[in-house]
């Protein structure tokens, strides 16, 4: 859950920046809070998938009886949580370009 609620805050920052202030940004100032915005929100998505990954392991021996599907499933879910947060970080940088663009339109 830590690597999650860090994830939200870094994407909840981003999306209020890009939604107050995005239209107003000059090329430098957006440059460098992308780059911090992907910079740390693709560490808070993998640091998300080696503590859930984790906490599969941890669990690998216990859930035997359960059978295959339940492994799968086990397994499966960090991989699925990283990728909706990277598709996330995709849709947060999209919501700024359409910010932008609207600044444009504007002028």
């Amino acid at each position: 859950m830590l690597g999650m609620s860090i994830y939200i805050s870094v994407v909840s920052g981003y999306l209020v920046v890009a939604y107050v202030a995005g239209k107003r940004l000059e090329r430098f100032q957006l440059f460098t809070i992308a780059v911090l915005f992907v910079t740390f929100s693709f560490f808070a998505s993998i640091g998300t998938f080696g503590l859930i990954r984790g906490g599969v392991n941890a669990f690998d021996g216990i859930d035997d009886g359960l059978g295959g599907v339940v492994h799968a499933i086990y397994v499966a879910v960090p991989y699925a949580i990283t990728s909706v947060q990277l598709f996330g970080i995709g849709l947060s940088l999209k919501f700024m370009l359409d910010q932008r663009k609207g600044a444009t339109d504007e002028s």
